[in-house]
């Protein structure tokens, strides 16, 4: 599947240092949906072991590759429930993050994905940007 190999290949980089400042998971999605926004990736449980290799490969670029460097993580067009946000919440609060952002996630957010925000900003002093494209907020 191409989007497992390209989670692969994210991890790959930033466990060997090769990463650059801006890291993806993302999927390419050929599908429109009527009003021409391309169509989100469901979740999978399939993909939770994925997500915790990305999340430990993130702490490991911070405490061995990062230096001055700072990294941006983007996810875009992949449904990221509670308990993937359970899973990169700890990394996110403790590496060297610069921003983040979710991009047409596809699912209503839960009031946790505030929580999430709230978490890592109050903890994380390097994050300087936090960004959301086509995400939908319940009231």
């Amino acid at each position: 599947d191409e989007f497992q190999d390209t989670f692969k290949q994210t991890i790959k980089e930033l466990r060997t240092g090769t990463a650059g400042e801006r890291v993806e998971i993302k999927v390419v999605s050929r599908f429109q949906d009527e009003e021409d926004l391309y169509v989100s990736a469901d979740h999978d449980d399939v993909l939770i072991p994925y997500w915790k290799e990305f999340a430990n490969a993130i702490v490991h670029w911070s405490e061995y590759h990062a230096g001055e460097a700072t990294l941006q993580v983007v996810i875009r067009r992949i449904e990221t429930p509670d308990a993937v946000l359970d899973v990169l919440c700890p990394a996110i609060k403790r590496s060297k993050v610069r921003a983040f952002g979710f991009t047409g996630d596809g699912s209503p957010k839960t009031w946790r994905f505030a929580k999430f925000i709230a978490d890592i900003i109050r903890t994380n002093h390097e994050v300087t940007g936090v960004g959301f494209r086509s995400v939908t907020l319940p009231n």
